[in-house]
């Protein structure tokens, strides 16, 4: 129950990530204090929709990692978080199904042969069937421009460069509306970008689940990263609202024209 959205824009030079800050753990939902737009290096960002508890997990783990390397690229970030996604994944799988008969999954991999049958058929089944119930979006910048990567259970991704933007969460469907309604593409110019992406997380609240009080905004180029601030976030709102008053104006105007169609 969230909205994340990242798109591309400045000609593939730049990229924005947008959320609300509505939290999953277990059976709870809340939108909580901090924002929940992940750095995961200079460039790098990521944002997450489902269980916070396994967002936080994996990505403590690739930032540990990341920061050994020198100026990594956004699918070497990209093929980390999907290492360790399925790390916990397995892990998961072993303490719920395998732990509890005295064995490890590497134990069970290396023998099979020595299990009767159903219990290697209910095993496997286990470890194809684990799911965190977790997506990932990264989006950051390198020497090959802006990148889009999608990750899901059980811990493959996609790429949406070509597409220029992706969102995930129960508010998906609005933002991505949104954004196609509006013709949105990579060409549009950084501020012209933040606007319609912004419009997009305000559309997306009609969703349920998606929080209202909070919206934060991350710019990321080649080696910068920017949280927009509250006076900046106030000025995207003023021309948000503007623009719903001025569309209560091209409706009564519509209506009149629906009113005398020549049809009876």
């Amino acid at each position: 129950m969230t909205v994340c959205i990242a798109a591309i824009c400045e000609k593939g030079k730049k990229a924005i990530v947008v959320s609300d800050r509505m939290i999953t753990a277990a059976d709870t939902e809340f939108e909580q204090e901090m924002p929940k737009i992940e750095k995961l290096t200079e460039c790098c960002a990521a944002v997450s929709a489902g269980t916070a508890l396994a967002r936080t997990e994996i990505f403590d783990s690739v930032i540990d990692e990341i920061s050994k390397i020198t100026s990594p690229k956004i699918a070497e970030v990209t093929e980390c978080v999907k290492s360790h996604f399925v790390k916990l994944r397995i892990r998961r799988a072993e303490e719920e199904s395998f732990k509890p008969l005295g064995i490890t999954v590497e134990e069970f991999l290396k023998r099979q042969k020595d299990f009767d049958d159903s219990i290697v058929m209910r095993l496997t089944r286990s470890l194809e069937q684990a799911r965190l119930h977790l997506r990932i979006i990264i989006v950051g910048v390198d020497k090959a421009g802006a990148h889009i990567y999608y990750i899901r259970d059980p811990g493959t991704s996609e790429v949406f460069d070509s597409i220029g933007y992706c969102a995930i969460g129960s508010g998906d469907r609005h933002a991505e509306g949104s954004l196609i309604d509006n013709d949105y593409t990579t060409s549009w110019p950084l501020k012209r970008a933040l606007y319609f992406v912004y419009e997009a997380k305000r559309r997306a609240e009609k969703a349920p689940g998606v929080g209202q009080k909070f919206t934060d905004i991350v710019t990321v180029s080649e080696g910068r990263w920017n949280m927009l601030t509250e006076r900046e976030l106030k000025q995207l709102n003023t021309i948000f609202q503007k623009k719903n008053e001025l569309q209560v104006d091209v409706q009564k105007s519509l209506e009149s024209l629906i009113n005398g169609l020549a049809v009876y």
